[in-house]
């Protein structure tokens, strides 16, 4: 009897290992930083991400397209820009997520005051969404933490 619930207890625990580990396989690190990356990451506060100053003037999404129209300080040297997105859902209705636009100025000490449109793909999100809530359509809170911009993702 001891070893029949042993083997049942290891049966059901060796999917649950292997779903959590699937589930942390598009999890990024800062060594991935590449200008337009979305990467769903464990904090986007955590330490490595660029955080060279920028304001975001407005937020929107369409489609499946985020697009954010930026404002930071420069002009002599080539800037980066990445999206990050926390791994997990807020569990609320709609679900909610926090972001945040990792921005890496390359060094670049100009003062010029450079705007700039960014578009970053949402796709991977939204399948990081049905991944864990199925397939019905729903909305998704984006919250992009230290701008005080909301902007909802929804998609069929």
């Amino acid at each position: 009897m001891k070893r029949q619930l042993i083997a049942l207890a290891l049966a059901l625990a060796v999917p649950f290992v292997m779903s959590c580990a699937e589930s942390r396989q598009d999890v990024v690190s800062p060594n991935a930083f590449a200008d337009g990356l979305v990467a769903i990451v464990d904090n986007v506060d955590g330490a490595g991400w660029p955080r060279d100053g920028l304001t975001i003037e407005s937020a929107t999404i369409s489609g499946d397209t985020l697009r954010l129209n930026v404002r930071f300080g420069g002009g002599c040297g080539r800037h980066r820009f990445a999206l990050l997105i926390n791994s997990a859902f807020m569990e609320s209705y709609p679900v909610q997520v926090h972001a945040r636009l990792a921005h890496d100025a390359g060094g670049d000490m100009c003062d010029a005051l450079l705007t700039r449109t960014l578009t970053f793909d949402l796709t991977g999100l939204k399948q990081r969404y049905r991944s864990a809530y199925g397939p019905a359509a729903a909305t998704i809170v984006i919250h992009l933490v230290g701008h005080g911009h909301t902007v909802r993702y929804g998609f069929e």
